[in-house]
């Protein structure tokens, strides 16, 4: 090769042929010729023009022409319960269709794709456990990507997606095919019948209880969700789902979620059997299987649930705010044990035996009328319970909330009056005037002091008060020409009792105008 600022020099040969000699930089520089050296073959090249500048719709671009999904990873991942899962990981939504061979072998086509791995050596993982041997992948053609999985045995799987779209999990899974209500141990039970043995956790949640069963590593056969009407005991329904996985799992895993909704004021143990491939779910005996408690407007409606006709004796003791009910122990089954209403009647059920007799001590917190519907001797013993309106004032609470108050001042007056003082002496005198009446009250504070707003509310769902009352002082600025009253309730579609707040507010409001002639 000449330098190319060499003169070009014409060299003859034997045949008389010649060849005029010029420098390569000449060639690519001028000509725009691609010229270069191959270290391997150790011979320069050189490629013409044409070869080197394409047209722009002729150039070829694979990274930008090639429409087939990449597949970047394929991983063996554990899930929450130790089981390993397989992750595929791409650049888009996968299409696939899957299908399992009589030799215990899963194959995944993966359509329109191309393996694309970090290590593109990579070929199989082998594992060994209980459901996988080995995972064999291969570009299968052109556009198409084979996963075979030799498995231990023919099982159930799953292909699922996660949220982003392009993470796709390969699950071996529990079927779970059904829950039934049906009966064993002599009692009925809610049973859940899988494939295989069932692998579960349990957790409690309170308001409203419930008891949650997270299957693991299995799928519902018939559907994402079921809801059924199973009530057995404390257990009023049965709730069952194909449940994402939270922050309490890992986000591969396949949980079956059940959730029991338990009645309010139980606190049942359950209990839970693994036989086989299902899980037998019963309520240990408790007082809830025997004392039911509704709702039917302002009363209260208690079922004692008893098999055969007893007699027994109905007693009310209001000095302790308790009716009791006294019967046979031998006559009835009913257990003992403790139930909390808290309906802002009936506080709780208590039943113990004494002597010869089962007791059963229905506590109220207000004073109650109530009539037996059933006969004395009876099976089931049915009350009506409802609250007693022809009472003295001592029988009412009434709580008095001064807003406001220690390091939150409120609103300032015109004259540099604090709302905090100004609530705290009506509060004052106002409780002193209810007092000389013979009712009985509660103050939120009794000094200048800081109460959070939920602790206010939750004093007087606490002490079932009667009434609730908190005083305020609205700013007007340096406008003295604003005046008046305001008398906030609690709004129709806020409560169920707007038809008893609206007459009390409306009371408050025309005796507060007779009082301070304010317009």
């Amino acid at each position: 090769m000449l330098d190319k600022n060499s003169i070009p020099r014409l060299v003859v040969f034997d045949n008389k042929d010649a060849r005029t000699m010029v420098p390569l930089a000449f060639i690519s520089e001028v000509l725009g010729y691609e010229v270069g050296y191959d270290e391997l073959k150790r011979v320069p090249y050189m490629n013409s023009k044409k070869d080197v500048e394409k047209p722009e719709d002729e150039v070829e671009r694979p990274d930008q022409t090639d429409s087939r999904t990449l597949v970047k990873d394929i991983s063996l991942e554990k899930g929450s319960s130790g089981q390993y899962k397989i992750v595929i990981r791409s650049n888009e939504k996968l299409k696939y269709d899957s299908r399992i061979l009589t030799n215990n072998k899963l194959v995944v086509d993966i359509k329109g794709a191309k393996l694309d791995l970090e290590d593109s050596d990579l070929s199989s993982i082998n594992l060994g456990d209980k459901n996988i041997n080995k995972v064999e992948f291969k570009q299968h053609s052109e556009d198409l990507v084979r996963l075979t999985i030799s498995m231990t045995d023919m099982l159930d799987y799953d292909i699922t997606s996660l949220e982003d779209g392009k993470t796709n999990v390969i699950s071996f899974v529990n079927k779970i095919d059904n829950i039934l209500l049906d009966k064993m141990y002599d009692r009925d039970v809610i049973v859940v019948e899988g494939k295989d043995r069932i692998q579960y956790k349990t957790m409690r949640l309170h308001n409203p209880e419930r008891l949650v069963v997270d299957i693991l590593d299995a799928s519902l056969s018939k559907g994402p969700y079921f809801n059924f009407d199973y009530q057995l005991g404390p257990i009023e329904r049965v709730r069952v789902s194909q449940f994402q996985p939270d922050n309490n799992y890992s986000p591969y895993d396949r949980i079956v979620r059940l959730v029991l909704d338990l009645r309010e004021g139980t606190n049942p143990n359950i209990i839970i059997d693994n036989v086989v491939n299902k899980l037998v779910i019963y309520p240990e005996k408790s007082l809830a299987d025997f004392v039911y408690h509704s709702l039917e407007g302002k009363e209260r409606i208690l079922r004692i649930k008893n098999e055969e006709s007893v007699q027994y004796k109905l007693t009310n003791y209001p000095e302790r705010k308790t009716l009791e009910v006294r019967l046979p122990y031998v006559a009835t089954e009913i257990v003992e044990g403790q139930m909390y209403i808290k309906d802002n009647l009936v506080e709780e059920i208590i039943a113990f035996r004494e002597d010869k007799d089962m007791v059963i001590e229905i506590k109220y917190n207000k004073s109650i009328l109530y009539e037996s519907l059933s006969n004395t001797t009876a099976g089931d013993i049915i009350l009506r319970i409802k609250r007693n309106q022809d009472i003295k004032p001592w029988d009412r609470l009434i709580v008095i909330d001064p807003g406001h108050g220690g390091s939150d001042p409120g609103a300032k007056s015109v004259n540099g009056r604090f709302e905090k003082d100004l609530n705290f002496s009506i509060g004052l005198k106002l409780n002193e005037a209810l007092k000389a009446k013979g009712y009985n009250t509660l103050m939120t504070r009794e000094r200048d002091e800081f109460v959070d707003l939920y602790d206010r509310a939750n004093m007087a769902n606490d002490s079932y008060a009667d009434i609730f009352i908190s005083i305020h002082g609205n700013s007007i600025g340096n406008n003295t020409s604003v005046k008046g009253l305001e008398v906030y309730y609690c709004s129709e579609n806020k409560t169920h009792i707007e038809d008893e707040l609206y007459p009390l507010a409306k009371s408050i409001y025309d005796e507060l105008i007779k009082a301070t002639g304010a317009k």
